[in-house]
């Protein structure tokens, strides 16, 4: 299973997609200029308690590339899911 964060088409938005394999599973959109990670970590917890997943259960948490590399958003978003790769223990 993996959860991929990726931009959506206007500033401060962002789409959380949960998929097993080609099988998209759920997506969660979120908007956010003010608070981003409480949002990022909130609407991560949301998507997968609606899916009733464990986070040990997700294989792969990954940034989209068109995430622009130099914001404040993208070094919050790397951040994270560098964290929940450790947590699950997978560096």
């Amino acid at each position: 299973m993996d959860l991929s964060i990726k931009k959506g088409q206007k500033d401060g938005d962002y789409s959380l997609l949960l998929n097993r394999g080609d099988l998209a599973i759920d997506k969660l959109d979120f908007s956010s200029n003010l608070h981003f990670d409480d949002l990022l970590i909130y609407s991560v917890d949301k998507i997968l308690k609606r899916n009733k997943i464990d986070i040990q259960s997700v294989n792969r948490v990954y940034v989209d590339k068109h995430i622009d590399k130099n914001t404040s958003a993208f070094k919050m978003i790397a951040a994270f899911t560098s964290a929940l790769n450790i947590a699950v223990n997978r560096p």
